[in-house]
């Protein structure tokens, strides 16, 4: 019989898997684990940390302030009144 823990995975994910698909599925996850605990006795103290294979700058523009029409720009809406849009109601 499978690991337990394949089943309860399978379970929460809500996937049906079968007996042999459990086994086959517990052989990956030893694999994915091995390869994990391999990595963990790297000895990293040394590497820089890697964020962006490319060197990249952002290039930014300048804030500038634009003037905006404000409550001009809504005034021919449907449902204008007194300053404030009218929606319609989504919950009841």
């Amino acid at each position: 019989m499978p690991n337990k823990n394949i089943h309860n995975i399978s379970n929460l994910s809500k996937l049906h898997i079968s007996d042999a698909e459990a086994k086959d599925l517990e052989k990956d996850l030893q694999g994915i684990l091995g390869y994990v605990e391999r990595l963990d006795k790297l000895d990293l103290l040394d590497v820089e940390p890697f964020y962006h294979p490319h060197d990249l700058t952002l290039r930014l523009r300048p804030d500038q302030t634009e003037k905006v029409a404000g409550t001009h720009a809504i005034a021919g809406s449907a449902g204008f009144e007194n300053r404030l849009v009218r929606v319609p109601r989504i919950i009841e």
